[in-house]
């Protein structure tokens, strides 16, 4: 999907293509606008 940074524990530096890619993936997916989940490797 894309690249971040973890700045803080609950703070994330990415860039916008990133997020709207997860955007549209929620939206496949049906997941509430309030939830969020971004998995780390």
């Amino acid at each position: 999907m894309g690249t971040g940074f973890l700045v803080r524990r609950t703070k994330i530096l990415t860039n916008r293509h990133v997020l709207e890619k997860l955007r549209e993936r929620k939206q496949e997916l049906g997941l509430p606008e309030a939830q969020d989940s971004l998995p780390f490797v």
